[in-house]
């Protein structure tokens, strides 16, 4: 069967819907994506594709340098993942990717928690790269394109952020201690999958 694939950068940004956070300490975590789970429609009315992202989908995360972001603006970096060291700290389990880290005193880590806790930051994203052949295309049976990702060459970021594509994911910000605080629908694949404007 043939079928049109969408044109997509390099450089492709998920958005996932997630439950409605606690905001009680400095503690932000998170779900940045989720293993064999159809996202939203991420074309048109008149030419649905959806996406899968495998179970092994992922590079190691040791090889990673991959920053906490909010809402994917590089200039307000939360924490950060030097391979697998660092304020960021990020684990694969039989759903998905999970992150957490500690707020930072600082403006751009304060407002993240007070927006958690006010419930307009209620999801996460990432940013990544699929790596050359990681994908494969497939038209269903009801006419829609499905997208299976099958190989991420490079996450350069995870972000709680306000817009969505995938549900069931989570952030949320709890206490770890007594001296411890805690942390429209898109229609058109380009405005979904935009580039960063300013480099990671």
């Amino acid at each position: 069967m043939n079928f049109e694939i969408p044109e997509l950068p390099a450089n492709e940004r998920r958005f996932l819907p997630a439950a409605a956070p606690e905001a009680t300490g400095r503690t932000v975590s998170g779900t940045a994506l989720l293993f064999e789970t159809r996202s939203e429609n991420l074309g048109t009315r008149d030419r649905p594709w959806f996406e899968v992202i495998a179970r092994d989908a992922l590079p190691p995360l040791v090889t990673q340098d991959v920053r906490a972001l909010a809402n994917h603006d590089s200039g307000m970096v939360l924490a950060r993942s030097k391979r697998g060291t660092g304020t960021l700290k990020l684990e694969t389990d039989t759903e998905g990717l999970r992150y957490s880290f500690q707020a930072p005193e600082t403006t751009a880590g304060n407002d993240l928690l007070e927006s958690i806790k006010r419930g307009d930051i209620d999801q996460s994203s990432f940013q990544f790269t699929v790596a050359p052949g990681g994908d494969k295309w497939e038209k269903l049976p009801d006419g829609a394109v499905l997208r299976t990702i099958t190989k991420i060459e490079a996450i350069f970021d995870v972000s709680p952020v306000a817009f969505p594509a995938y549900s069931g994911t989570t952030v949320q910000a709890r206490s770890t201690g007594p001296t411890a605080g805690e942390d429209p629908t898109v229609t058109n694949a380009r405005r979904m999958f935009e580039l960063l404007a300013a480099p990671l």
